[in-house]
């Protein structure tokens, strides 16, 4: 029995790249998977377009026509999910191609409204990643724990009492989604957050 061919591909963050290696299937699936954040990633860093042979000084002189778009698709599937920028994005929340998710920016309110306010923000930003894959109720109570608002006795009721997140299983199993409402408050929240009219 022969083992399956084994394939490697890097993209350090730093340099503008990420690395995958596995099974030749397997790497082929992640950057499938991946090809929209390593765009924006690479497109931010500068090194997208070096890959797709625009000189670096080229771009800044050369003036949005409809071969060159002045945002990528993956600025335009940010703006329309989000609400906001990439720019203002990234003032509020950071992701990595592994899915992890930093909310940088700090919220006011009480713990209750902090909670539901950091929980919006991480499951849209998960929603975007992961497409509607829900969140465990122990990365939200980590979220908060990180932000000094998480109230143990409170926790759960206090996502449960809103429209804004369904609620699947019970205790430590359970899992976390947004509804509808949820999306727009999550939105309202962001862009008060980066200062936009909502």
């Amino acid at each position: 029995m022969s083992e399956a061919a084994a394939a490697t591909a890097r993209i350090n963050l730093r340099d503008g790249t990420f690395e995958f290696h596995g099974p030749t299937d397997f790497v082929a699936q992640q950057l499938e998977r991946y090809h929209d954040l390593i765009e924006m990633v690479l497109t931010k860093k500068g090194t997208f377009d070096r890959f797709n042979e625009v000189p670096a000084a080229e771009e800044s002189t050369v003036a949005p026509t409809a071969a060159t778009p002045a945002k990528t698709e993956t600025e335009e599937a940010l703006e329309r999910h989000f609400g906001v920028s990439r720019e203002q994005l990234e003032r509020v929340v950071h992701f990595d191609s592994d899915g992890a998710i930093k909310i940088l920016a700090g919220v006011k309110g009480s713990k209750a409204e902090q909670q539901r306010k950091l929980c919006l923000l991480y499951l849209l930003t998960k929603d975007f990643l992961t497409s509607d894959q829900p969140a465990s109720a122990e990365e939200l109570r980590e979220l908060c724990k990180e932000h000094a608002c998480y109230d143990q006795n409170n926790f759960a009721s206090n996502l449960k009492g809103t429209k804004f997140f369904v609620v699947t299983g019970k205790g430590a199993s359970a899992s976390y989604r947004l509804t509808a409402p949820g999306r727009e408050e999550a939105r309202r929240v962001l862009a008060a957050l980066v200062g936009v009219p909502s």
